[in-house]
């Protein structure tokens, strides 16, 4: 038993400490595992760990699973236990329910892990989590209808992951599923309320847990983004946009803090407005689960907090407390990285760089699925598994990483 490496805090996308240090992800040294359960990614990447627990708040679980080339399961908001959890640096708002999940090399034993995970407490002392059983093994996708996009219209993913949807597809249409395209939901909106949300205090409760210590520099952006004036961030969010940036984020629009008794606790007027938006989405998960994809390239250590609407694709679960989970289903071919244009905007050219020199690296794709169905998730995941294994495409494990010079001495 032991604990592995986190982000700072935990709100973030790498997995970066002044305790511990920096991550780095088993496939390329350069790269960050993701965050913030990197350590625990990394670890199962690596042959390190059978099994890992992290925590998935806004993809912490899926993300640093995608990047590493192994699984990991997002459970539907309350089906498990919060007691155990850290409360800061969320203990402030109910609108977006953390929940902990596995992390492992195989999507059985991810099923193995939520089989222990949910089994019944004899305390009792978490009157939080519903009496909704576990549902056990779905025995196949045959008959399934699954919804799928490879592109929200934010956050363009690389010709890998693209590529990755339509095998995807093909695995489960193989199996009895039927397969068909749906529109995506409005990933702008829904990151932009993820992101008001999360931030409604100015990370005030964060900044207080982190106070005399040294930040990360990631951190340290997001802090001083958040805690700017309303009178300074509306005329920088304007000039952004007019420079190419991407409107949603621009400026990091959090609200101001006088807003934040509007949505701490949820109770308060946001809860309906969270309710609407879940309904104005409900009639894409109602019937059908999705399948999208999750960025290919694993980002280079220092650039996930400019790189924001690549995590929208996670976000939704967290925002609607769906299940979700990630399985590997390839790694990028050489001609494969990006075939992204030349753009104005920051994030769309540094995704490019980021997507440069990324072949071999894993490539994973996301399944989300109705609420408390979280065996029709690991059943579209494992037929996927099965087709990539097939195929012959799964990144194998564990991890051998590609020689890179770093600059430090990082674990």
């Amino acid at each position: 038993m032991g604990k592995t490496n986190v982000f700072q805090l935990l709100p973030g996308w790498e997995t970066d400490n002044p305790v511990f240090g920096r991550t780095n992800n088993p496939g390329d040294l350069a790269r960050t595992p993701g965050g913030s359960s990197g350590g625990e990614a990394a670890a199962v990447a690596y042959g390190g760990s059978q099994l890992g627990l992290g925590g998935d708040f806004g993809g912490s679980v899926r993300i640093p699973a995608a990047f590493c080339g192994v699984c990991g399961l997002k459970p539907t908001a309350h089906r498990l236990t919060r007691l155990d959890t850290p409360s800061e640096p969320f203990s402030a708002q109910e609108a977006i329910i953390p929940q902990p999940g596995p992390i492992a090399a195989t999507v059985e034993d991810v099923a193995l892990a939520m089989e222990i995970l949910t089994a019944h407490r004899p305390d009792g002392s978490d009157g939080f989590v519903p009496p909704v059983p576990w549902p056990g093994p779905a025995g196949g996708v045959d008959g399934l209808v699954v919804g799928w996009f490879d592109d929200n219209s934010l956050f363009t993913p690389s010709p890998a992951i693209r590529l990755a949807i339509g095998e995807a597809t093909g695995m489960l249409a193989s199996h009895g599923a039927r397969v068909v395209p749906v529109q995506p939901p409005d990933a702008e909106r829904t990151t932009r309320l993820f992101l008001q949300l999360v931030g409604a205090d100015r990370f005030r409760a964060s900044r207080n847990a982190a106070r005399g210590e040294t930040l990360v520099p990631a951190l340290k952006r997001n802090f001083m983004a958040a805690s700017m004036p309303a009178a300074l961030k509306r005329p920088l969010s304007f000039g952004l946009v007019r420079a190419g940036r991407t409107p949603a984020l621009a400026g990091c629009r959090h609200p101001d803090s006088r807003h934040a008794r509007r949505v701490l606790p949820a109770a308060g007027p946001a809860a309906p407005a969270a309710r609407r938006h879940d309904g104005r989405l409900g009639h894409s998960r109602d019937r059908r689960d999705h399948l999208s994809g999750v960025r290919a390239a694993s980002p280079l250590h220092g650039t996930t907090s400019d790189l924001l609407e690549a995590a929208s694709y996670a976000l939704i679960a967290n925002l609607l407390g769906l299940p979700a989970g990630t399985v590997p289903i390839s790694r990028v071919q050489a001609g494969q990285e990006s075939d992204r244009p030349d753009s104005r905007d920051p994030a769309d050219r540094l995704a490019k760089r980021v997507e440069q020199d990324s072949a071999g690296l894993p490539v994973a794709v996301q399944v989300i699925g109705r609420p408390w169905r979280e065996d029709l998730v690991l059943a579209a995941m494992a037929a996927i598994e099965r087709g990539a294994r097939d195929a012959g495409t799964a990144p194998a494990l564990p991890a051998d990483p590609r020689p890179q010079a770093t600059s430090d001495a990082n674990r």
